[in-house]
Formats: C-alpha cells, sequence, structure tokens
C-alpha cells in the first residue's frame, strides 16, 4: 500500500467550553471531540484524498479505543497507533463569542502524564515509510524527551529518501513541562524540514 503522507504526533480529545466559568471537573458538561494537530491533519488528508498514515500513543482507556477505531474508519492508516498504560489526553479549551480559543488545562495536572508523551521509537512501525512522499511531525511531541525520541527515528528513517519533511508548529506553554526549552528544540530539528 503507498502511503504518500506520514503524521507523526498528537492525538487526543478536544473538550470545548462557551463558558468561561465551567470548571474543569464538570468534563460532562464539556463538548468532546477528536482533536491533536496531526491526527486532524491524517484525517483531512484522507477525506481529501490523499492516502496517509498515523503516527502516535492514546491510552489503553475508552478514549484511546475511541480514538483508534475513528482513526480506522476514516480510512487513515492506524497501525502506528501505539496503546501506553497512561490515559488519553484530554485539552480543555474555553471558545468567547468570536471563537477565539483558550486553553485552560488537561483532564490531569502534568503535561508529561499523558499516552501521547509516550510514543516509543522501538515501537515505532517502520514500513509505514517504504513509499512516504511526506513526513509530518507536530513539535508539541518534541516537548516530551520518549515521544521527542520516536520523532528523530523518524527523521533518520527518511534522512536518505525523497522523502520531504513538514513539521506543523502550534506552541502552547501549557503542553511543555519546561517551556523555556521548547524553542531550542524545535530550532535542532527545523534543519530537517
Amino acid at each position: 500500500m503507498s502511503l504518500p503522507v506520514v503524521c507523526v504526533g498528537e492525538i487526543w480529545v478536544d473538550c470545548f467550553s462557551e463558558r468561561s466559568n465551567l470548571p474543569l471537573t464538570a468534563k460532562t458538561r464539556w463538548t468532546q471531540l477528536p482533536g491533536g494537530p496531526s491526527a486532524n491533519l491524517a484525517c483531512g488528508l484522507v477525506k481529501l484524498g490523499t492516502a496517509a498514515a498515523f503516527m502516535g500513543a492514546v491510552g489503553k482507556d475508552r478514549w484511546g479505543t475511541a480514538l483508534t477505531t475513528l482513526m480506522q474508519d476514516m480510512g487513515v492508516e492506524a497501525r502506528g497507533i501505539q496503546s501506553h498504560p497512561l490515559p488519553t489526553r484530554e485539552v480543555f479549551v474555553r471558545l468567547d463569542a468570536s471563537g477565539q480559543q483558550t486553553f485552560v488545562g488537561f483532564s490531569q495536572p502534568q503535561p508529561d502524564g499523558f499516552a501521547d508523551a509516550h510514543l516509543m521509537a522501538e515501537a515505532l512501525d517502520l514500513t509505514l515509510f517504504e513509499h512516504c512522499r511526506y513526513l509530518v511531525l507536530g513539535a508539541t511531541g518534541l516537548a516530551y524527551p520518549e515521544t521527542g525520541h520516536a520523532m528523530e527515528r523518524c527523521l533518520q528513517q527518511v534522512y536518505n529518501t525523497h522523502c520531504r519533511v513538514v513539521m506543523t508548529i502550534s506552541w502552547q506553554p501549557m503542553f511543555w513541562p519546561q517551556p523555556t526549552v521548547a524553542a531550542d528544540r524545535i530550532r535542532a530539528v527545523l534543519p530537517q524540514v
């Protein structure tokens, strides 16, 4: 199977509220939708008729199962999705009247306490790169050592091929356990993009 695009990185549940005072503990009152820039991009490409695969990590929980099933149902090659004992990330976002988004937190306090922070390099399905024309990396994965290492492994895999590398940069400090290192980690990858 030819997969022109392999997207690596973020997959989670976006939880939206238009109420500014709704507490994070009121989880059932938030609108929950599949999310993550890399996962969204893979789905969008397939909808437009371009074959795409996704590599990322979800929890061994109901959200992880639901997101993996959704990716498969959408036609995204999902064998690159790893299951991890940590939970699938839930990202809470408030929308104002103009639709402007404000990230307000996660379903637990530590940004590295979620499955997507632990994509394992040694478990990557590297056969997905055999006919890859584009590798798309989500910069948020660089916030976490294990996922960052897996992304480096993907870059090594396509280094001497005709595969082009693209990076989506949507920097939000709350995703980074150490926000001060973000610029350096992203800049270190840019020469390969």
